[in-house]
């Protein structure tokens, strides 16, 4: 379900700022503390984010869509002004958000289920203390006849026909190179 959305903040940085010609989200943080990322309207990807300064004023309209009552609804930013009337300057006392983690969510419903997709769960949190990433459970990802299927954050892939022995290759991006067989190297 998509619902419009309005929000006056202020401008915290770039998600990806070493590639100016396609910037994608950004960091925004409002009136009342709240910090929200951002996804760009294709049209908007191309204008000078990188000229903007940490605190300047800006007012979005767009879109939002709820993906599931555990998870934060996604904004799309369709329209931005810039320097909005009426919003005071903005001074930054703390630094800019940090990346977030990757999550990696896993189908625990139905066929994806019966498939072993809770013990996939498992060995994906006992695995994932190694590494940058969190493993949540959710809800049918609409691949049933495919599953078990994970939805990956980072490009908000779905990767499907997998099996609980499949943990350890599904967190190899996000392993840590100086933890070997759960010691620390060094």
């Amino acid at each position: 379900m998509k619902l419009p959305f309005y929000l006056e903040g202020y401008f915290l940085g770039l998600q990806d700022p070493d590639t100016p010609d396609n910037i994608r989200f950004i960091h925004v943080q409002s009136d009342g503390g709240n910090r929200y990322t951002l996804k760009l309207a294709k049209p908007l990807r191309h204008l000078p984010w990188q000229q903007l300064t940490v605190g300047q004023p800006l007012r979005i309209e767009g879109q939002q869509s709820f993906q599931g009552l555990d998870l934060p609804p996604k904004l799309k930013a369709e329209r931005v002004l810039f320097d909005p009337a009426g919003l005071p300057a903005f001074i930054a006392s703390e630094e800019p958000p940090k990346p977030q983690p990757a999550v990696l969510e896993v189908c625990t419903r139905g066929t994806c289920r019966r498939r072993g997709a809770l013990e996939l769960c498992d060995r994906l949190q006992a695995e994932a203390k190694t590494c940058a990433v969190e493993v949540r459970t959710r809800g049918c990802l609409g691949r049933c006849k495919q599953g078990i299927n994970v939805r990956r954050s980072s490009d908000n892939q779905i990767l499907s026909q997998l099996s609980p022995q499949a943990a350890a290759e599904l967190l190899s991006p996000w392993r840590n190179p100086a933890v070997v067989s759960g010691t620390a190297v060094g």
